[in-house]
């Protein structure tokens, strides 16, 4: 689903390479000389670049008659920083650039500008996707530290939106932001904003209004740990537009998109006569919610291949269900509704969520279509044991929905992916559509649990197998993993994966099980032997209990956490493994007992002996998705004392 947010311009940009612009004097238009003489506060020393001067003027003449015009000034502050000389912007069919100017002063002060035939557009295709959206993109000159870079540009708005959104924080600093907004007599404006309190706009008068934000800090997680998506992070404003004559305009709040989408998606849903034969096809001789819905969800994961065409409004509108069956591929809402339009022919109802692919960017306090994905929700019947379905939520008025992504093809039916998981959608449904929360479901859902049964040697060789289990959202990256790997490839990866914990071993004999099985858990297994695993001290013996894996979290230690902590997704991971040990030793030593319960994860594990055989045992969970800063020192605690417990000793001692 395509989203008006890629109209971003301060992306990872194309690298060009263009003939230099000649040298003009007075090239520079006044306002950018203006910005490249402010006064700048002092920003941190890992600082690429500045952004001088933000600024959008959205005019809206009436219906579907909208344009933006934008000026962006940034200064570059490290070499680092050079990409941001690579000046860019996105249209398609229904937003055409009518204007677009670059501009640059070097550290030295010259001026450059770009001739048209410098600036050029680039297509988006391959892979999955087929698209009329283009990029028209140019490398300002001489866009080395110091120097100041620029662009103008002027646009059509689509036709059939109205909404706009501000996205004045980046990246990097933001010296001065400013948008206005201009209405057609008659028109009314609505905002709703995202991590900031509303600002009253000045009047400017003719039904102009302007808002102004200046120093806005820069949101960096380069060398942040475990941070949340950084859309999720950045402050925004949406902007909803109306008046006389719009149709089905967006009013501030989540009904009226809802309303909007439904109207795209009208009639698109009706199963024709095929979808229907198909349909009862897959349900044929099955009884009861949950395996008819899980037979046709599993036909749209592996039949329906993802493939994305959007030109023009195609980007929001979902192709007919006959069309995308007939075809056999779709995009995100192609998938979801061909879905929803198979479910009702056999008397199950559903409905589209728009979400987002990335938690936490989606507000239930800031309606808006800022979402870039789409997927299902298909009613529950009153009475239905939903043991299966964790991925169920209920409405206010007592409906309940069980959430799907078809796109996901690893996930089986009734899960959430873990990456959806803690986030809100819009439930479209017309007058009746509502932003739901997407549950976060229990960490027996996602379960990891690796088993090892190992022989030590008297030399200190240690030889065994082990297995490696995994269900739910802790098996579905493995499971795509493996079934893009040929034989070589995943001895490859079997390699890499026993040298984060060995550093001297042999591995053979890999099984790899219920791999397309995705309601089966998938299983690993594979021999391992490591010479000299223990270590000799005269007559005794020294290892470590816990031969493999590393649940510890990987966290830095940052002495001022800022941002909240993202941990990816809740889940169980067991260690069990057994060392026999080598005939006349006894246990001299063993590692302490460690038990840690830190409200958003516990974590305990057990070094015993049992005749002649030493065990270590130890469980992981993670109860919560998501941690606010103050947590972090928390994090950081439970990630150390794991890691001094992974790192444990046992001592064996020959005879008596």
């Amino acid at each position: 689903m395509e989203t008006n947010w890629l109209r971003v311009h301060l992306l990872a940009s194309l690298t060009l390479i263009l003939p230099a612009a000649a040298l003009a004097k007075d090239t520079v238009p006044q306002w950018v000389r203006d910005a490249a003489a402010e006064e700048l506060p002092v920003y941190p020393p890992e600082t690429n670049a500045v952004a001088l001067l933000e600024e959008y003027t959205i005019t809206v003449e009436g219906p579907g008659k909208t344009t933006e015009h934008c000026r962006l000034v940034i200064r570059i502050l490290r070499p680092q920083g050079r990409n941001y000389g690579d000046l860019h912007t996105y249209f398609d069919s229904d937003s055409k650039i009518s204007s677009m100017k670059i501009w640059s002063i070097g550290a030295d002060g010259r001026e450059y500008q770009l001739r048209d035939d410098q600036i050029s557009t680039h297509g988006f295709g391959g892979g999955n996707l087929y698209s009329d959206y283009q990029e028209r993109v140019g490398s300002a000159p001489a866009n080395d530290m110091g120097a100041v870079v620029a662009m103008e540009y002027e646009q059509k708005v689509r036709p059939y939106m109205s909404e706009d959104v501000w996205r004045y924080q980046s990246a990097i600093p933001v010296h001065k932001a400013i948008y206005t907004l201009q209405l057609a007599p008659g028109f009314e404006y609505r905002t709703t904003w995202f991590h900031h309190a509303p600002i009253q706009p000045a009047d400017l008068g003719g039904n102009r209004w302007q808002w102004v934000m200046t120093d806005i800090p820069a949101v960096d997680v380069r060398h942040v740990a475990m941070h949340p998506s950084p859309e999720s992070l950045y402050e925004r404003m949406s902007v909803h537009y109306f008046g006389p004559g719009m149709v089905t305009p967006f009013r501030g709040n989540w009904v009226s998109i809802g309303e909007w989408y439904s109207q795209l998606i009208e009639g698109r849903m009706q199963p024709s006569p095929e979808v229907t034969a198909k349909a009862k096809e897959l349900t044929a001789g099955l009884t009861g919610f949950y395996s008819k819905t899980a037979a046709i969800s599993n036909f749209l994961q592996r039949d329906i291949r993802y493939f994305a065409i959007e030109v023009g409004i195609g980007g929001f509108q979902p192709h007919y269900a006959a069309d995308v069956y007939k075809n056999h591929y779709g995009d995100c809402k192609d998938k979801a509704t061909l879905l929803v339009s198979m479910l009702s022919a056999v008397g199950i109802e559903g409905r589209l969520v728009m979400v987002d692919a990335e938690r936490g960017v989606i507000d239930p306090n800031t309606p808006s279509d800022f979402g870039n994905h789409m997927i299902a929700a298909i009613k529950v019947p009153a009475g239905e044991d939903t043991s299966k379905l964790p991925g169920t939520v209920q409405l206010s008025d007592g409906d309940r929905f069980v959430i799907f992504d078809p796109t996901q093809p690893w996930l089986a039916f009734g899960q959430i992916p873990d990456y959806e998981q803690g986030s809100y959608g819009l439930l479209i449904d017309g007058k009746d559509s509502q932003i739901v929360a997407l549950p976060v479901q229990q960490p027996e859902t996602a379960v990891i649990a690796r088993t090892g049964k190992f022989t030590l040697k008297a030399d200190g060789t240690l030889s065994g197998e082990m297995k490696e289990v995994r269900s739910g959202n802790a098996a579905w990256i493995r499971r795509a993993r493996l079934s893009s790997q040929d034989a070589k490839e995943r001895g490859l990866w079997l390699d890499q994966l026993v040298r984060g914990d060995l550093s001297n071993f042999s591995v053979d004999d890999l099984k790899v099980e219920h791999l397309e099985e995705i309601n089966q858990p998938l299983e690993v297994s594979y021999r391992v032997t490591v010479p000299q695993y223990s270590r000799v001290a005269g007559n005794m013996l020294l290892l470590r209990p816990r031969v493999l894996g590393r649940d510890g979290p990987e966290v830095d230690r940052e002495p001022n956490r800022i941002l909240p902590v993202d941990l990816e997704n809740v889940l169980v991971q067991r260690d069990d493994y057994e060392i026999e040990l080598p005939p006349g030793y006894t246990v001299d030593e063993l590692p302490p007992a460690v038990k840690l319960d830190m409200d958003f994860a516990t974590y305990e594990s057990a070094t015993t002996l049992k005749a002649n055989t030493l065990h270590f045992n130890r469980t992981l969970t993670v109860h919560e998705l998501t941690l606010p800063a103050a947590k972090y020192k928390d994090l950081v605690s439970l990630s150390a004392a794991i890691k001094a417990d992974e790192q444990g000793r046992a001592v064996l001692k020959q005879g008596q």
